[in-house]
């Protein structure tokens, strides 16, 4: 089985991320990076059955030292854990671990796109 690291900026309890998770376990070992922004315990998440790794940083993004873990632990997991391909959750966090897409396949899903908000037709 190949191995995918997903990265998002939740704790996997948005369904759109729940849902992709569910989809992936049939066919990828699953190493989830993520945010707990609440006091959550890490027995609430569903999508953690579906992985094979989960992490998630307790914090906010707008934090430099919660912002710092997510971006080291995001290069540890790629490369200490022979990462295949890397699936990013929304462009702002892909703009965080950028370098990374030079030597790993990346998916960007953009749920909320920044720059769909931006565009009005």
């Amino acid at each position: 089985m190949k191995n995918i690291l997903y990265i998002a900026n939740n704790d996997s309890s948005d369904t759109r991320v729940y849902k992709e998770l569910k989809s992936l376990y049939e066919e990828f070992n699953i190493s989830f990076l993520g945010i707990n922004s609440g006091s959550k315990s890490s027995d609430l998440f569903f999508g953690k059955k579906y992985c094979k790794n989960f992490l998630l940083i307790n914090g906010n993004l707008k934090n430099p030292i919660t912002l710092l873990k997510f971006i080291f632990n995001a290069y540890y997991f790629s490369f200490k854990l022979n990462i295949d391909s890397i699936h990013i959750v929304n462009e702002q966090v892909f703009f965080l671990i950028y370098p990374i897409s030079f030597f790993k396949r990346c998916v960007l899903d953009q749920f909320d796109s920044i720059f769909n908000n931006r565009l009005s037709i």
